[in-house]
């Protein structure tokens, strides 16, 4: 596979990286930043990462059928490039202590940039590797991705922020390079929405 599918396995795993990184910073990395750095309530940030779950999941299909209707590049592309603009916004909304614009930064990031991404994704991926390869091609790009960017993500952003003397912007300066890194992946891979693949 690697042999004759190299190029759109490193797109693959290139693709991932900010929805992987954003997801865990919105969902992880968010519960022990407002814990300990900014000493808001666990429960309101679990209700604003729950209520997000919640409607991202409602929004997900009507990203997937967007793509399918004008491609996956330019839905992935539009929630890559949101997710890099939000990057610094996130952390300013949070750092207001505001119970309101905390469930907004969270649930935003999740069911707007988040949800786009995740829509186009999948067929994404399919679309990247023949049949042959296509399962063990989509496996393992997606799992290797999400292991560099979103596993260690949170590790790295603690870091980053302990770095910085608690200031959050190397973590957003962190969001914004996985956005480029997967924006310029997906302008490389060939839209095939309106292709067969079979």
């Amino acid at each position: 596979m690697l042999q004759s599918h190299l190029k759109n396995f490193l797109l693959a795993v290139g693709a991932r990286l900010i929805e992987s990184s954003s997801f865990y910073i919105l969902t992880v990395f968010v519960l022990s930043y407002g814990t300990f750095n900014l000493h808001l309530s666990k429960t309101l940030l679990l209700y604003a990462v729950m209520s997000g779950a919640i409607f991202e999941v409602l929004l997900i299909p009507y990203f997937g059928m967007l793509s399918d209707l004008i491609g996956r590049r330019p839905v992935y592309i539009a929630g890559s490039l949101l997710m890099g603009i939000f990057a610094f916004p996130f952390f300013w909304l949070l750092q207001t202590k505001n119970p309101q614009l905390i469930f907004f930064a969270v649930m935003f990031g999740m069911c707007v940039p988040h949800a786009m991404m995740h829509g186009a994704q999948a067929a994404f991926y399919s679309e990247l590797f023949k049949t042959r390869i296509r399962y063990s091609g989509t496996a393992i790009a997606y799992h290797l991705s999400a292991a560099l960017s979103g596993g260690l993500t949170p590790l790295i952003a603690t870091g980053l922020v302990e770095w910085a003397h608690d200031k959050t912007w190397p973590v957003s300066v962190y969001l914004i390079i996985m956005a480029i890194i997967t924006i310029i992946c997906l302008y490389m891979a060939t839209e095939k929405a309106q292709k067969s693949i079979s």
